[in-house]
């Protein structure tokens, strides 16, 4: 599957209302416009659309950076990184394009000099989410996140 991360433009930023988790997870995750604004006050977040080859409008979304240890994203955990936000259509969810994102996202992240480690949070009711990260190779961890999200770290392998 063909699957690009493109920057956020005025041509597809209204996008990011369109793009639907479904049920239950929207009730789970911060909005798309959250993340978005996140990205926008903060340089070091990265903010992507998802768009597969065979689609015109992005069908995803995807924010990743420095781990914070606070909701206002001012004290930075040192070597730590996060996958913040990844957020798939409804309609294109378990077809392996969420897994093929992560995989790039983990890439680049990986690749960073100081990347030491890189987490996830997830909504302790949100099994769907959780199942799908620890089938990536993270693993649970003890820590909780300022909103008492569970924090999986990736163990698997960093390419060579």
């Amino acid at each position: 599957m063909n699957v690009q991360l493109r920057p956020v433009t005025i041509a597809n930023r209204g996008y990011l209302e369109d793009i639907e988790p479904g049920e239950p997870q929207r009730y789970w995750v911060h909005s798309n416009w959250y993340w978005h604004q996140q990205s926008l006050d903060n340089p070091n977040i990265t903010f992507r659309m998802v768009h597969v080859a065979s689609e015109e409008a992005p069908v995803g979304m995807v924010a990743y950076g420095p781990m914070y240890l606070d909701e206002a994203l001012t004290r930075r955990v040192s070597g730590a990184y996060e996958i913040t936000h990844l957020v798939l259509d409804v309609k294109y969810q378990r077809r392996g394009l969420g897994a093929i994102v992560c995989n790039a996202v983990l890439a680049a992240l990986l690749e960073l000099p100081d990347c030491q480690r890189v987490v996830v949070a997830v909504h302790p009711d949100n099994n769907a989410s959780a199942a799908f990260f620890l089938s990536l190779s993270f693993a649970p961890t003890e820590l909780r996140n300022y909103d008492q999200d569970l924090i999986l770290e990736y163990r698997g392998q960093r390419e060579a």
